[in-house]
């Protein structure tokens, strides 16, 4: 990817999360683990997926604040065709603490790209909705009948997704 960001800042820099590895299965990524082991808690995750090149790392970027001058932190971004994100990538912004939470972002690689298949892109919009407290569907242009499909996919996975938690544990 032509990136158009070089992060400055370690912990508000983008970092490799979860990879598909040559043996098929998915990974976590010891970098993006190091930061989340950093983040106090509760964690507040937000996750965009969404088609390939609409503008995920970008709408992400806008909602950690890096615009402008603070650019050159977050996700990377590109102005060519090819993909920038791969699998899932973590970003914590330095400044996103509230009494809600710290504020985790969650990008994942594009859907319906031409280098992946539809059983990847299941994988990935599946583990994306299921690392997140907040999705967001990422659509550009139209809501058309694909984006209603898509929709109602997140609807039939979210019902069958049960998650319990005992406090102290983080599980």
């Amino acid at each position: 990817c032509a990136a158009s960001m070089a992060p400055t800042d370690e912990k508000s820099a983008s970092t490799p999360f979860v990879r598909l590895s040559e043996g098929g299965r998915w990974e976590l990524q010891p970098e993006g683990v190091a930061l989340l082991q950093q983040v106090p808690a509760p964690m507040v995750v937000v996750a965009v997926a969404g088609l390939y090149r609409t503008g995920k790392s970008f709408f992400l970027n806008s909602l950690a604040g890096h615009v402008g001058e603070r650019s050159r932190s977050g996700f990377r971004v590109g102005s060519t065709s090819e993909s920038c994100t791969r699998g899932i990538d973590v970003c914590v912004p330095s400044s996103a603490s509230s009494p809600a939470g710290s504020l985790v972002l969650l990008d994942t690689e594009g859907l319906a790209s031409m280098e992946q298949d539809e059983s990847y892109d299941a994988q990935i919009f599946a583990l994306s909705l299921l690392l997140s407290s907040y999705f967001v569907l990422n659509s550009m242009g139209v809501i058309d009948e694909a984006a209603i499909d898509r929709l109602y996919l997140i609807g039939e996975l979210s019902k069958h997704i049960c998650v319990s938690s005992s406090p102290g544990t983080g599980w």
